[in-house]
């Protein structure tokens, strides 16, 4: 199996969350509880596959197995302690506070040791961390319409994950020649 495939649904299945809530927020609660609970649970999986497979790469490791065990509790916690809409949005906010900060620090970790990811996909995804925490703080504390937000949010999460996959591969192959 390729060892990007797990990165790649991962982050699939983060965006398809997203247009998920878009589309589908004026559903029944429990359908959307359970729809978010199960296939954050499932990208958590997936998001432990891709640690594994990164194991050579220390910061790539702690950074897919971070955000398995960050999408595990999410979906854990949706499943069974969230009852209301207004918890499933704190929930939510709470997963984009924490996915923006460890963007954030990995970012930096990234920078520190000189790694080989330009500078320009660094800026990228500092700017999309930040954007994430700020959109987490706007859809708790000014919004009338924090779903719409909270939709928004995962599909930048996905989006960034997808298109990390071919920066990866290549400073993989580039490391690893055939």
């Amino acid at each position: 199996m390729n060892k990007f495939i797990p990165i790649y649904i991962y982050g699939i299945i983060i965006l398809l969350q997203g247009i998920f809530i878009l589309l589908f927020q004026q559903l029944d609660f429990e359908f959307i509880k359970w729809n978010l609970g199960v296939s954050s649970i499932l990208a958590s999986l997936l998001a432990l596959t891709a640690a594994f497979y990164r194991r050579e790469k220390q910061v790539q490791l702690a950074y897919h197995e971070l955000h398995s065990f960050m999408m595990l509790i999410y979906g854990i916690v949706l499943l069974y302690f969230c009852n209301s809409l207004d918890r499933l949005i704190f929930s939510s906010i709470i997963l984009f506070l924490f996915y923006s900060i460890s963007e954030i620090v990995f970012c930096n970790w990234l920078f520190n040791l000189s790694s080989k990811i330009g500078f320009k996909v660094l800026f990228v995804r500092l700017i999309i961390g930040l954007f994430t925490g700020m959109g987490a703080v706007w859809a708790l504390a000014l919004s009338e319409q924090p779903m719409l937000i909270l939709g928004a949010l995962f599909m930048l999460v996905g989006v960034n994950i997808v298109m990390y996959v071919p920066i990866v591969k290549t400073n993989y192959l580039n490391t690893h020649p055939q």
